[in-house]
């Protein structure tokens, strides 16, 4: 049997956004522990809040580390965890940290891509177990137009037809980071599990 491949990432400080929560929750995963845990090869990377970098890095990431799964994690004005189904090509108006806005995607994909992953199911058994208290996981089709969603976009692009890519927003304040990191390592272990029963 294969050892998974899995690759999470969070990124950069953006406008009023100094130090950014999704990195810091990345970045403070036990990676040896959850390896030996789970059985799998863990990568984590840091993403610019650039839409012109995302076009470079997100088809280097998936070719660097050929990910069995992948995990985005950004931050949002929020007060639980949003599992984002989809992305969209159109609707980047809100500019980046270099005052680019494209208005679309550079992917020559259709209007929409989904995670073929069942996000539902992922919200359901979160919340009949969080990792913490207070700590709760809710659905979403609304990735907010900005880099995040341009990002989750050209995973979902360079995924295709597998689509085994989720993006998770986390609230922008008010969670310690060790508590984040709890709540990514719980996704992980679900979406994990539906990976095995495929």
């Amino acid at each position: 049997m294969t050892t998974k491949r899995v690759l999470i990432t969070g990124f950069g400080p953006f406008e009023n956004v100094d130090n950014n929560l999704s990195w810091d929750g990345v970045n403070y995963l036990n990676k040896d522990e959850i390896e030996a845990k789970y059985d799998i090869k863990l990568f984590t990377e840091k993403i610019e809040v650039v839409y012109k970098n995302v076009d470079g890095s997100v088809p280097k990431l998936w070719r660097k580390h050929d990910p069995h799964l992948t995990i985005h994690v950004g931050v949002r004005d929020v007060s639980e965890f949003l599992l984002e189904k989809q992305a969209c090509k159109l609707g980047y108006q809100a500019e980046d940290t270099t005052g680019d806005c494209p208005g679309m995607h550079w992917c020559d994909g259709p209007h929409v891509l989904s995670t073929s992953l069942d996000v539902d199911l992922v919200c359901e058994e979160f919340n009949s177990t969080p990792p913490a208290d207070g700590l709760q996981a809710k659905p979403s089709c609304d990735a907010g137009k900005y880099v995040c969603e341009y990002t989750y976009y050209a995973s979902l692009y360079v995924s295709s037809p597998c689509a085994r890519t989720l993006f998770v927003h986390i609230p922008y304040k008010g969670l310690e980071v060790e508590k984040i990191a709890q709540g990514l390592e719980r996704i992980l272990e679900i979406c994990l599990k539906q990976l095995r029963d495929e």
